[in-house]
């Protein structure tokens, strides 16, 4: 099971894995996004190799996937080792309903949401894809800038235009409920770093751990030590720009819905 935020790898993710088990395995893919929710049975026709099947947009099977859970279930069965396994990968309201409806599947879960990198495990993979002898000054410009988001580094790296009124609206709309309002709120007003301890949630309380950690796999925030605590922040200047922008043109709710 993966989940994450809009544009934060899933499908590179699931992609990059297939290509590397090609000499043990037949991936299958199906993006149920893309295509009306199709019958397994025409994917999976028997072969050589064991399958492994890789369904990608699984949130299109929101707000009933049950139906589609059981043939899933079903067919793996008849198939019996035929099948080696089932990867599931959606957006944050996927991965919710699915930890909230485990024993539906059939099978033992592994659950792998997605985060932003902080800056100490971003920056090793930065120097990977940049030319060599690129000033350490531009390396930080761009960690800054992408706060590690997948998304937003690599239209930095190939120079691409940020559709930011698209992406960063499906970000915000994504947190709607009031203590992630209160949250981004006070980060915004900050600007920066703010310590998890000074941070406060809609009823002035300590925000829970699950609420950070939504904000983090969705792909709002970033998290990091700051001079030896925990600290959280937006995840980019180009988003907390946006979010002040937004904000001033909607006094009534910090996210319109």
């Amino acid at each position: 099971m993966v989940a994450g935020g809009p544009k934060m790898g899933k499908t590179t993710l699931l992609q990059q894995v297939a290509g590397g088990l090609l000499d043990v395995i037949r991936p299958v893919g199906a993006d149920l996004l893309r295509y009306p929710i199709p019958d397994l049975k025409k994917f999976l026709s028997p072969g050589r190799k064991p399958v492994i099947l890789f369904l990608d947009g699984c949130e299109a099977l929101l707000p009933e996937p049950s139906s589609f859970l059981r043939q899933a279930h079903r067919l793996t069965k008849s198939m019996n080792r035929s099948v080696r396994a089932l990867v599931w990968a959606g957006g944050v309201a996927w991965g919710e309903w699915a930890m909230a409806h485990r024993p539906e599947f059939g099978h033992s879960i592994r659950y792998y949401p997605l985060g932003v990198l902080p800056p100490k495990e971003a920056r090793p993979l930065l120097i990977q894809c940049l030319p060599e002898r690129t000033p350490s000054s531009e390396m930080e410009r761009l960690l800054d800038l992408s706060g590690g988001h997948p998304y937003l580094l690599r239209a930095l790296l190939e120079g691409q235009e940020i559709h930011s009124d698209g992406f960063f609206a499906e970000l915000w709309k994504a947190a709607s409920s009031p203590s992630e309002q209160a949250i981004l709120s006070q980060l915004v007003s900050a600007g920066s770093w703010v310590h998890l301890e000074d941070l406060r949630d809609g009823m002035g309380g300590k925000p829970p751990k699950a609420i950070l950690d939504r904000l983090a796999i969705l792909g709002l925030i970033i998290r990091t030590l700051v001079d030896g605590a925990a600290a959280v922040r937006i995840v980019s200047p180009l988003l907390l720009d946006w979010a002040r922008a937004y904000n001033n043109q909607d006094h009534q709710s910090f996210v319109r819905r």
